[in-house]
């Protein structure tokens, strides 16, 4: 049993892909070998086991399946406590629904009460249609339920330790 959090674990999972890349890498370079037509092809072949590179593959591949299964489980088993009932992948939808929410209502409260538009042939102008106060308080709303939220989920994520069996 080692106590890993979901960072270290998304880490290790990067080594091994990394790893796995190499072998495949130097497989492709075993694999295939050239000779000159008169040249004895026994004393230039590479060494090469097809058997051996395929078992070291799926051995990498089987402990990437396994850290990345145990990784989901515990996004979506996970409750963040502090979040209401919402698991670690809830509040990263969350999140990535506030971050849109906060565009655009920052480009509504950055735009001018009147923008000229780009139009060579007359003077055209643009109105907002909506209270910037309004628009100001939900977004200064929106930002810190943003901040409150990424503030739970990068400690369920880079802080929270956890038994992995991997």
């Amino acid at each position: 049993m080692f106590i890993r959090t979901l960072f270290e674990i998304g880490r290790i999972i990067e080594g091994l892909k990394e790893d796995r890349d190499r072998l495949i890498e130097r497989e492709k370079t075993l694999s295939l070998f050239s000779a000159f037509d008169r040249e004895d092809k026994e004393t230039v072949r590479p060494e090469y086991d097809y058997d051996e590179y395929q078992e070291k593959i799926e051995i990498i591949n089987k402990r990437i399946r396994n850290l990345t299964k145990e990784a989901v489980s515990y996004l979506v088993n996970t409750k963040v406590a502090e979040c209401g009932d919402m698991t670690i992948i809830d509040a990263l939808l969350y999140v990535d629904e506030l971050r849109e929410k906060e565009k655009r209502l920052y480009a509504m409260k950055t735009h001018q009460e009147r923008e000229r538009k780009n139009n060579p042939y007359r003077a055209e102008y643009e109105y907002i249609n909506y209270d910037r106060k309004r628009i100001e308080e939900e977004y200064l709303k929106t930002k810190a339920e943003l901040e409150r939220i990424k503030m739970y989920v990068d400690f369920y994520i880079y802080e929270l330790s956890y038994d992995s069996e991997v």
